[in-house]
């Protein structure tokens, strides 16, 4: 059997958040990004943009598993910029994101604990406007059935709260294309059987990440 990965959230829209402490301006943008090449460029991009800031503070989460991260001062004294962004990444769970966070110095030093509070409310006000995403795992299956059975098995999968009917194609036969649960697949395969009397078989494609948004699925492509 397919090995199962781990639940995910990402967020959905690119957001841009602005606010002053002690004339010093900051500006936070959040972009959902899959790739650490996309991600870079990103950063390079807003750091471009805003060329003349004193800072351009980046900071970025890649991957399903979280694997890939990264994050940077950006000449901020050490620990009291890059780091706390990438810390409050972290503790919402979020990945496949990243962020710049630029600072127009206003003349009035901050001190550390200042710079913490400044660059993390930064991206919490920008978090505070993003859509939240989660990726499922589900298994991607499909099965072939008789016309005589198509009402009684899309009944059945409309029923159940571990399916999502995904497609049907109507030739001499009816594929039905599903995404399961994977920890209810071998019920669901079971109970299947017994519908069909053992004539029907469910098909493993392959596992497939879903994206909710605030618990719907949301169909993708």
């Amino acid at each position: 059997m397919i090995q199962l990965s781990k639940a995910y959230r990402t967020i959905k829209n690119p957001v841009k958040s602005e606010f002053k402490v002690k004339k010093s301006k900051f500006i936070g943008y959040v972009m959902p990004i899959d790739t650490k090449e996309g991600a870079e460029a990103f950063i390079d991009k807003i750091t471009k943009k805003h060329y003349d800031a004193n800072h351009n503070v980046p900071a970025y989460i890649i991957g399903e598993d979280s694997e890939i991260q990264k994050s940077s001062d950006d000449g901020e004294p050490s620990g009291t910029a890059g780091l706390p962004i990438l810390d409050m990444l972290r503790k919402e769970g979020l990945t496949n994101i990243a962020v710049v966070v630029t600072r127009y110095f206003g003349g009035t030093k901050l001190g550390t604990g200042g710079l913490v509070r400044a660059y993390t409310k930064s991206l919490s006000l920008a978090l505070e406007a993003v859509t939240i995403l989660e990726k499922k795992a589900y298994y991607s299956s499909e099965m072939l059935i008789e016309y005589t059975m198509h009402g009684k098995f899309v009944n059945y999968i409309k029923n159940n709260p571990f399916i999502i009917l995904d497609e049907e194609t109507f030739t001499d036969q009816v594929q039905i294309k599903m995404f399961i649960k994977p920890e209810k697949f071998d019920k669901i395969r079971d109970e299947i059987s017994d519908l069909s009397a053992g004539n029907i078989r469910i098909e493993v494609l392959r596992e497939k990440f879903l994206t909710f948004e605030d618990g719907k699925y949301i169909k993708e492509g």
